[in-house]
């Protein structure tokens, strides 16, 4: 199955879950709104949505079978982007009734996501239903963390952030694909560990993103400036801290601080780790050219088109919501 096919039919479904409850018109239309946003920004080479279908087809499976749980994690993981961009102060020009609608949509996205896994193969389905809840249950714990922080976590810290909020949602992808293709538990273990790595990877990329843009600062603190505090005197530390959350004058100066304190190379070194372990991960199972060409193939795109690669865009969508 193409991953333009994958992406229709994940749509698709997602969309008659909503038309067929039928809530409330003016929500309703919200909820399709942000569906329909997501979808076109959707690039069927790279796209995270397929992850679970390739992971199935890649362990032996049939591609239309892992269709509903795909639906399902994509649905939650919009959730969870819109509820992180509200939390975290990611969409600062947006209006309080705007955050409040973009909040109850992903309410709505998460509802959505337990009707997708009540249409997965009978045999996986409990085994999915209780993966998702406890995954959702460690990403919040993440979560809930991160907006408590006052300053850059330290290295230990940050990653244990990262393997809560990203690494787990993309070892849910890549594992539940498996469950649906019925892998042994040792490809399992496999699965997880292809996927946790990956979602590290995307969040690193993504906060070399947040850190190169001219639009950057916020709540959190991205790992070349995570990485500069940790080896920078505490009154060079104090400087990139209040530097990069007040995004003012000094921007340039504390990124040519943090080159020179070796952020860059070390965020590159990061990657590079971080892509052989999940490489690596894909030894032993069925098919494994069907994971490591896609994740080649978002490297690639990474390194021409990071923001178009990196998914969606959270402010795009809440402003669906307008």
């Amino acid at each position: 199955m193409k991953g333009d096919t994958i992406i229709r039919r994940v749509y698709d479904l997602l969309m008659s879950l909503v038309q067929s409850v039928q809530p409330d018109v003016r929500y309703r239309q919200d909820i399709l709104q942000v569906l329909e946003r997501a979808q076109a920004q959707e690039d069927a080479r790279t796209s995270f949505t397929q992850l679970p279908v390739l992971a199935c087809v890649a362990g032996g499976g049939e591609a239309a079978e892992a269709i509903p749980v795909a639906a399902a994690w994509r649905s939650l993981h919009m959730a969870a982007y819109l509820l992180d961009g509200v939390q975290d102060g990611d969409m600062p020009d947006a209006s309080t009734a705007t955050l409040a609608r973009a909040t109850n949509v992903a309410t709505g996205l998460s509802a959505l996501a337990n009707l997708a896994l009540l249409r997965t193969p009978a045999s996986a389905r409990h085994t999915l239903y209780e993966d998702f809840q406890k995954t959702v249950l460690r990403t919040a714990g993440g979560q809930h963390v991160d907006v408590m922080l006052t300053g850059p976590p330290d290295l230990d810290t940050y990653f244990r952030l990262v393997g809560l909020k990203s690494g787990e949602p993309f070892a849910l992808a890549v594992r539940s694909g498996g469950i649906v293709a019925g892998v042994s538990a040792s490809v399992i273990d496999r699965y997880t560990t292809f996927g946790y790595n990956v979602g590290i990877l995307m969040q690193m990329m993504d906060d070399w993103l947040d850190f190169t843009s001219s639009s950057s600062g916020g709540h959190g603190y991205p790992l070349p400036v995570v990485y500069a505090c940790t080896v920078a005197s505490p009154e060079e530390a104090a400087f990139l801290r209040d530097a990069w959350h007040h995004r003012d004058g000094r921007s340039l100066e504390m990124r040519e601080r943090v080159e020179r304190l070796g952020g860059h190379a070390y965020v590159m070194g990061e990657i590079a780790r971080y892509t052989e372990r999940a490489l690596s991960a894909l030894e032993g199972i069925e098919h494994p050219d069907v994971l490591r060409d896609w994740l080649l193939r978002v490297m690639g795109a990474l390194h021409t088109n990071p923001a178009a690669a990196l998914d969606f865009d959270q402010t795009a969508l809440a402003n669906s919501t307008r």
